[in-house]
């Protein structure tokens, strides 16, 4: 019986601790975007993920660990970005003129004194070989508003990038 108790108690100090962060959509503040245009272009944008899931530890606290899916953080992006090119006029779809990988490459949170700060790391592949990593951080009270701001701004950064929206408002590939 001690054993059972002691068996329960690592479990639940191992397991219990942690956090599984799933990503949601929080718009991008206005004044982010910075960077005005609109395109009839149709676009295709893809996960590079693929569809293989890929969870690793993106956060801590004193008391908790959290986890993520890189792979379900980046359609989230994909959505983000799909919603705001359709704001543009464009028409994403999957067999768009243009194409646009993202991957999230890193993501990773900490908590100092009242405060989660997360940063990320998204790449962006476009089809003319342009290639970039995007950097942000959020801070926030709650580490599921930290993650998902930083999100947000990594991908006004994208719509504010001068060689990705060139490539978008021209004509055909």
């Amino acid at each position: 019986m001690k054993k059972l108790v002691v068996l329960l108690a690592m479990v639940s100090l191992l397991f219990g601790c942690a956090r599984i962060y799933r990503p949601g959509i929080y718009p991008i503040p206005k004044e982010l975007l910075t960077t005005k245009f609109t395109s009839k272009s149709t676009v295709t944008l893809i996960n590079d993920y693929g569809e293989k899931s890929y969870n690793i530890c993106i956060g801590a606290t004193e008391t908790y660990t959290f986890y993520g899916d890189l792979r379900q953080i980046t359609e989230v992006s994909v959505t983000l970005l799909s919603e705001e090119l359709t704001k543009r006029g464009m028409i994403v779809r999957t067999d768009g003129d243009k194409t646009i990988r993202l991957k999230i490459r890193n993501m990773f949170g900490v908590y100092h004194i009242g405060i989660f700060r997360a940063s990320m790391v998204l790449r962006v592949a476009v089809a003319n070989g342009y290639l970039r990593d995007f950097f942000e951080t959020n801070s926030s009270w709650n580490y599921q508003r930290s993650f998902d701001g930083a999100i947000s701004k990594v991908i006004a950064a994208v719509l504010n990038d001068e060689n990705i929206v060139k490539y978008l408002i021209q004509g055909r590939e």
